[in-house]
């Protein structure tokens, strides 16, 4: 924030990146409106950075790279050579990428396969039954072949 008794120096100010700029006297309700200035963009910056941050992973669609969230996804659907990648917020992300490297990409412990066809993070959970596990929105099958996993997840 820049303050000055010369309105001549306001263009150097802004060509410097300031967020405000007083001009003497400066009175209580401008100051207040250049401290909450000063707030906000303090406030966006860190938004950036912790959007940063997350846990991600990058894959091919629509002939680029995108960039997904690991928290953002719902699940991951196997489709023979393609998955579809369930994300919050969005329509579904469609990837040539066989299920089993998806598996190994994930984190093994923020993920876990419980299906020939289906891996889901683990915090989303809602429910686990004999065969199925309810997600919030949707029921997925466990495969037989994946039950022991599932039964270690739930430490028995």
């Amino acid at each position: 924030v820049f303050t000055t008794a010369y309105k001549k120096f306001a263009y150097e100010g802004f060509e410097l990146q300031a967020i405000d700029y007083l001009l003497k006297p400066i009175g209580p309700e401008r100051f207040a409106t250049a401290i909450q200035k000063v707030k906000d963009a303090f406030l966006l910056q860190q938004q950036k950075q912790t959007q940063a941050e997350k846990p991600s992973i990058y894959v091919r669609s629509d002939y680029k790279m995108l960039r997904i969230v690991l928290d953002h996804i719902q699940y991951i659907e196997g489709l023979e050579d393609y998955i579809r990648i369930h994300v919050d917020g969005s329509r579904p992300v469609l990837t040539l990428m066989s299920l089993k490297a998806m598996e190994e990409t994930l984190p093994a412990d923020l993920f876990i396969r419980i299906h020939r066809s289906y891996i889901i993070p683990i915090k989303r959970i809602v429910t686990i039954q004999a065969k199925e596990i309810q997600l919030p929105g949707i029921s997925l099958p466990i495969g037989k072949k994946y039950q022991p996993a599932v039964l270690q997840l739930l430490g028995k």
